[in-house]
């Protein structure tokens, strides 16, 4: 073999296509490295011998006459392919993108050796394009499916959130609305979807709740929790409201659930009236009492003056000593009537009151209660705590749960009743404890008391909306929170057991 063959098989050898020399009676005289490769076939394996021991469908009559054709005219040919894209049936034994089970070929016929009637047979490998074009082609068709199948589930999603009895929104990363349901629109005051899509999820909220809610996503709150939205006519209505973060289709989208509560408001504003008016029944009843002893040293006072009088022995000492006895009673008596008239008057405005001064008035408004029960009542509370809300709906809650600890103490006859007080602070909140020494609440009422109309007592002795208007006052009115349990402790080196509520307000 000489110079020139070494340096034409050492370039066959690097190039990475099929090249091989053969003649025109079809003998093998070259076989390149790509090919062994390919094909599995050693060059000293098939050179010499006829390409047809290898490839017996080899489409012989074309294939001839292009290799004639190339001799004759000195110049190259191109050899069309068949059906199957291939004029060898090549198999893809080491390449990697094995999509198709025969190689795809561009095949070139070259003038060699004139004398020795040798042609190049140059086999271009167009399989990693063809696996392209073919891998665009499924995944085209994978998508299409895929698209099918979205549109399958849009439509399903679709149904399922107005198959449901709440208002529900959908809304994307940026708290921007991009579905909601049919309850929704109606809630709100709107006809189309369109006109609510791509509107921020405050746009829709009282300004005083914006800061609620953005604390309520950023931790991922899924609780219940009430709001009031704003309709389309500027309309506003309490609303409960709930969310969730899902993916839909790998994209990050928060779900939230709305409840009108306007009935309820309703509802439980009757209930508080209710409460309220038992209250007042009670309140009347510890006035009465309360007056009863003033009122008493007033009449003494006074017809012991008009007796001394008429007797001619009244002197300046008696005198002034009764005149300031009824006026000290007076005085009494006016407070007493302010703190009644201050609790039932309802004022709802919201301000800042100092809780020592709160329960101290409480404690005004029940005293004739106290002395005529004998109850003992424990203070120890923290003086400079300052409370932002609604002072008598905090002493109603407080009277509510100390008249239900003054019946269950009477029922019991205990020898000495007690009722504890005691205020302090913790992180970040207030804390009020009121407990007693009744032996606590059986366990299986223990989970029920705060229900509307739940009662032990006797119906002419109960209503069953005291501890409830309580939780509520302090939940929903106040932001807080009102939890009972029983406790065990000692007080003077004596154990007692009784019930204990626990109530917890924001520190402002």
């Amino acid at each position: 073999m000489d110079n020139k063959t070494d340096k034409f098989n050492l370039i066959c050898d690097t190039i990475n296509s099929g090249i091989f020399v053969i003649t025109d009676d079809l003998t093998v005289s070259f076989w390149n490295q790509w090919l062994e490769d390919c094909t599995n076939i050693k060059a000293n394996n098939i050179e010499g011998k006829s390409i047809l021991e290898f490839y017996p469908d080899l489409n012989i009559k074309s294939f001839q006459r292009k290799t004639k054709t190339t001799l004759r005219l000195q110049a190259p040919t191109f050899f069309n392919t068949s059906k199957e894209g291939y004029l060898l049936k090549i198999k893809l034994n080491n390449i990697t993108q094995n999509v198709f089970k025969y190689m795809q070929q561009n095949i070139t016929i070259l003038p060699y050796n004139l004398d020795k009637k040798e042609v190049i047979v140059y086999i271009y490998d167009n399989t990693q394009l063809s696996s392209v074009n073919y891998q665009l082609k499924k995944a085209k068709e994978s998508l299409e499916i895929k698209n099918q199948i979205l549109k399958e589930q849009n439509l399903e999603f679709e149904q399922l959130l107005n198959s449901t009895m709440e208002g529900l929104g959908v809304s994307d990363n940026n708290h921007r609305y991009v579905n909601v349901n049919d309850i929704a629109l109606n809630l709100l005051g709107y006809e189309s979807k369109d006109e609510l899509i791509g509107k921020h999820i405050l746009d829709f909220v009282k300004k005083e709740y914006h800061k609620d809610i953005k604390e309520k996503i950023l931790k991922e709150y899924t609780k219940p929790y009430e709001i009031e939205l704003i309709k389309k006519n500027g309309d506003t209505f309490p609303a409960l409201v709930s969310g969730k973060s899902i993916n839909i289709n790998n994209i990050p989208h928060r779900i939230s659930a709305i409840i009108d509560i306007t009935e309820l408001r309703e509802k439980d504003k009757h209930i508080f009236e209710q409460a309220k008016l038992v209250s007042m029944g009670e309140m009347i009843g510890n006035i009465a009492h309360q007056w009863r002893q003033p009122l008493s040293v007033i009449s003494t006072a006074a017809t012991g003056m008009l007796m001394q009088k008429e007797y001619g022995i009244l002197n300046d000492e008696t005198f002034n000593k009764s005149c300031q006895d009824i006026n000290e009673h007076a005085q009494y008596l006016s407070t007493t009537i302010d703190d009644f008239k201050n609790f039932i008057k309802g004022d709802r405005e919201k301000s800042i009151f100092k809780l020592t001064e709160s329960i101290n008035e409480f404690l005004n408004l029940m005293e004739s209660t106290i002395k005529e029960f004998n109850i003992n009542i424990i203070l120890n509370l923290q003086d400079d705590i300052n409370i932002e809300g609604y002072p008598n709906e905090l002493k109603q809650c407080i009277i509510n749960i100390f008249n239900n600890a003054k019946d269950v103490l009477l029922d019991l006859k205990e020898e000495k009743i007690y009722i504890f007080i005691t205020s302090y602070t913790k992180d970040n909140n207030i804390i009020i404890k009121i407990k007693d020494n009744g032996g606590g609440i059986p366990l299986d009422i223990l989970p029920k008391i705060f229900e509307p109309y739940f009662t032990t007592k006797h119906q002419s002795d109960g209503t069953g909306l005291g501890l409830h208007m309580s939780y509520k006052l302090i939940t929903n009115g106040m932001g807080g929170k009102l939890k009972a349990k029983n406790i065990t402790y000692l007080y003077n080196d004596i154990q007692y057991t009784g019930a204990e509520f626990t109530i917890s307000l924001p520190l402002h």
